[in-house]
């Protein structure tokens, strides 16, 4: 379950704009309990997974622009320039032991997350004359352990 509250200013004109703004985003996980089986001989994992909730805020800069074409199609290039920081902590875990065997100790895993990124996007809208749309996008997140990239492609025709 999640939830974002965000604050934001846009300043320009029609052509060219600057947004700041702030994000606060608030993620809770939760599963249940469960039992993993396996063919392997060694036995049946009884598994527990804690709740975990994350807060973080990410301020942010947007730059952006509008330009229509002599046919009539209007372009918006946007980039933004952002930062998110966790304010929790970020070190999910799960407890293992192994089922019929009460005199043998369980385990616990943990992970450990990177508590602030710098986030990169920038995209391009298209909006022609007749009734389709083009969105395009890309954007990046780096940590000091991790970097993580993707892109978007939509293509809206309506009818």
């Amino acid at each position: 379950m999640s939830g974002q509250l965000r604050a934001s200013y846009i300043a320009g004109s029609e052509t060219f704009f600057i947004k700041p703004l702030i994000d606060l985003n608030i993620d809770h996980t939760f599963s249940s309990d469960f039992t993993e089986t396996t063919n392997s001989g060694f036995g049946t994992l009884d598994i527990s997974t804690p709740a975990e909730t994350y807060v973080s805020l990410q301020p942010a800069i947007e730059v952006g622009g509008e330009r229509t074409l002599a046919n009539g199609t209007v372009v918006r290039p946007h980039a933004s320039l952002g930062l998110t920081q966790f304010l929790t902590d970020l070190e999910p875990g799960l407890t293992a032991s192994f089922a019929g065997a009460p005199q043998l100790s369980g385990f616990t895993h943990t992970g450990d997350f990177d508590r602030t990124y710098v986030d990169l996007e920038a995209g391009i809208d298209i909006f022609t004359g007749t009734a389709t749309t083009v969105r395009a996008g890309a954007f990046a997140s780096f940590s000091e352990n991790s970097e993580s990239y993707g892109g978007s492609l939509r293509i809206e025709i309506a009818f």
